[in-house]
């Protein structure tokens, strides 16, 4: 990049990465907190605050919550303080997850700035900010972003200390040691897992020890169990065979059986190798750029040349996650986040080359790859209006406007710039303005079938008692719970209750049902019961 303008690319690639974090800031509210894992752990760290115990995290299940340990409490206890500073709303509930994936964001940039420039850094920024799977996740309710960004940390922290003339070593070491802790803290050994992974790979592609050998080993393990111990020796102490299951069930067996005992529900089974499937898929519209630079025969030789050191190892990290949950029979997409950042890095630097091609080569590919964010918006306002049949006409066309006036203002400027950087940055704008718009548009449909919030809206604005029991049936929606505990005008307890206890009389007021269930309720029900409100497809059945 020529020195000229290297500073106003810088400015504009900073400004839009801000752009996206904002985007993604005023969307914190939508939807509401789906099933399961938003629910389960909304409820879970909402519990936390309202009974003051911080030790022991509480799940809903069907005898009422019941001690949680399958997670330590690192973002538990982000979510529940902030609940105590924000309230217990959505929007709190989703803003650690946020500032996890900002620091993440900032690790990204300041780590690629230092070793290969500040437009590289920030491109970077860019790139893993607007992946459509990051994107998202950064918004969710979700313990694997603050695991993400804290593993992030860890090896960026090593290779700080790992340079041939490295400033601060002592300083880098212990903060490896200490986000490594905070990992641990988050969700167990697994932090310790992938970690060791990527520096496995650092030797591999450098063989240079001081990865190993220059990290304080005698205080920076103090620091480390100074962190993670303290909870794990409490949580045995109150919780009897906590560390078995936890150690055992949930990070030996939950990775090599199918069935490995879980006490909280079912677990996600994927075919063997589906996770290179999801890093592609999760790191959407940028997977392109690595596959067709790959394809593109004029790039063969410098994709060669490349992947002999710094390239190579940033591919290394980046499918780390993919290749140790490879053969897995239980993991979710969401353990692949590690690697994000050093694929985004990966692919900034792809980017950079292509940008560089004197016959427009890399222009006109990464126009192309622009254009094709872009044309997602339309394929998003499919997707979320066609299943919502409850959304408004009003919020349609608000959509519709929208879509309508980024693609009036992104376009022109897409294909006047002979910029491929500002293009991609246009790019990412432009996928990051069709998520928010599928968010928008399919927020009425999430409320109504995969979350209870509105229905329970309903209720309470028709029940004005202090108190009420509710019964639940056919599974557990967690999000009840979450909407039951922040009710502050009425205080909910719910029943589970079994299907045949319907054909007596179940001595209780009011139900909450799926539609999709009425078929499986007993004739009994409905000459006691009437529906009194449905949203989507919950309906709140009570006593005639």
């Amino acid at each position: 990049m020529p020195d000229q303008r290297a500073t106003p690319l810088q400015r504009f690639l900073l400004a839009v990465l801000l752009a996206v974090g904002l985007l993604r800031l005023l969307t914190l509210g939508m939807p509401a907190l789906v099933d399961t894992t938003e629910g389960r752990y909304g409820a879970t760290a909402l519990q936390m605050l309202a009974s003051g115990d911080w030790v022991t995290p509480q799940i809903p299940l069907d005898r009422g919550f019941e001690p949680y340990l399958g997670k330590p409490p690192l973002h538990f206890w982000a979510m529940a303080a902030s609940f105590g500073v924000f309230g217990a709303n959505e929007w709190a509930a989703r803003l650690p997850s946020l500032l996890a994936a900002l620091a993440m964001v900032w690790t990204t940039v300041a780590f690629a700035a230092h070793r290969f420039g500040a437009t590289t850094g920030r491109l970077s920024g860019l790139i893993l900010a607007s992946s459509v799977m990051y994107f998202l996740l950064s918004g969710g309710v979700n313990v694997d972003v603050t695991l993400a960004a804290c593993v992030n940390l860890a090896i960026v922290a090593c290779c700080r200390v790992a340079e041939p003339e490295p400033r601060q070593p002592r300083l880098w070491g212990l903060l490896f040691f200490a986000s490594l802790g905070l990992g641990f803290l988050t969700k167990g050994p697994i932090a310790i897992a992938l970690t060791g992974l990527v520096g496995i790979a650092h030797l591999l592609v450098y063989r240079n020890k001081r990865v190993v050998t220059g990290l304080p080993w005698l205080l920076g393990p103090l620091l480390f169990l100074a962190i993670a111990a303290p909870w794990f020796v409490v949580a045995e102490q109150r919780n009897p065979g906590f560390l078995q299951y936890f150690f055992v069930n949930e990070n030996l067996e939950r990775f090599t059986k199918t069935d490995y005992g879980d006490r909280y529900g079912s677990g996600r089974e994927h075919f063997p190798g589906s996770s290179w499937l999801f890093l592609l898929a999760g790191t959407l519209p940028w997977s392109v750029v690595p596959i067709v630079a790959a394809c593109t025969l004029r790039y063969r030789h410098a994709a060669k040349a490349a992947l002999r050191s710094d390239d190579s190892f940033l591919l290394l990290w980046a499918v780390a996650p993919a290749a140790l949950f490879t053969l897995a029979p239980q993991f979710t997409p969401n353990y692949l986040l590690p690697g994000f950042g050093a694929f985004a890095i990966f692919a900034a630097r792809l980017c950079e080359r292509l940008a560089a091609d004197a016959q427009g080569l890399g222009l006109r590919l990464l126009r192309r790859i622009a254009a094709v964010c872009l044309l997602l918006a339309p394929v998003a306002l499919i997707v979320g209006v066609a299943p919502p049949l409850d959304a408004s006409p009003a919020r349609i066309l608000l959509a519709l406007l929208f879509a309508l006036l980024a693609a009036a203002w992104l376009v022109p400027r897409l294909w006047r710039t002979t910029d491929a950087l500002q293009a991609l940055a246009y790019g990412a704008l432009s996928i990051t303005a069709t998520c928010v718009i599928a968010l928008f548009v399919s927020a009425p449909y999430v409320n109504g079938n995969r979350s209870t919030g509105a229905i329970i809206d309903r209720f309470l604005a028709a029940r004005h008692e202090r108190t009420c029991e509710v019964g639940l049936l056919f599974g557990r929606p967690f999000s009840a719970y979450f909407y039951g505990l922040a009710a502050t005008s009425t205080q909910i307890h719910w029943l589970h209750i079994d299907v045949s206890q319907l054909e007596s009389d179940p001595l209780i007021d009011d139900l909450l049902v799926k539609k999709t269930n009425f078929v499986d309720l007993p004739a009994a029900t409905w000459t006691r019961f009437r529906i009194a409100e449905q949203v989507g497809n919950w309906a709140w059945l009570t006593r005639k």
